[in-house]
């Protein structure tokens, strides 16, 4: 009878194995199988989640062709300034005026809220949402290096922060 029990368990211990065996080789299939078809799935185009940023070539030829418009507004005291809000980032993170300047920013988000904050000048636009855009000004009435910053969430605390120099 020990014989028996013993021939028994063999075989339950054999399927076992067996199980354990084709439970992996079921499992090293999947992965091998996942694995080839996201290798060969086509890429995720790159432009929409990318943030394009004119080259310095595209930046010189759009102040040529807008150099009358740049000049009249120099002329009457008034910086324009297009920003992006992005992910914990301002570009540019840094403006430059004259005291006495009106600062005229058209500030568009990227990708989630975000605002604009200059508390030395009494400045804060209002919270847009990824996509969005804004448009405020205000008048620099002191000289220095300012900073500003997005009080959404932690976003000041993430590096959202820029300087506004202005000079005589």
């Amino acid at each position: 009878m020990t014989e028996n029990n013993t021939m028994e368990q063999q075989p339950a211990n054999g399927g076992s194995n067996l199980l354990a065996i084709l439970g992996i080789i079921i499992v090293v299939g999947v992965v091998a199988f996942v694995m080839m078809r996201s290798s060969d799935a086509p890429e995720a185009p790159v432009q929409e989640n990318t943030i394009i940023i004119p080259s310095e070539t595209e930046d010189v030829e759009l102040e040529a062709t807008d150099e009358a418009e740049t000049e009249d507004a120099m002329e009457e005291g008034v910086v324009e300034v297009e920003m992006e809000a992005g992910m914990f980032y301002f570009e540019p993170s840094v403006m430059e005026a004259n005291l006495g300047d009106t600062v005229r920013i058209t500030m568009t988000s990227v990708d989630m809220d975000h605002d604009f904050v200059l508390d030395e000048f009494d400045v804060q636009s209002e919270v847009i949402d990824g996509g969005e855009t804004t448009t405020f000004e205000f008048v620099v009435d002191q000289l220095g290096e300012f900073e500003f910053y997005c009080s959404v969430g932690s976003h000041r605390q993430l590096g959202m922060v820029g300087t506004l120099v202005v000079e005589e």
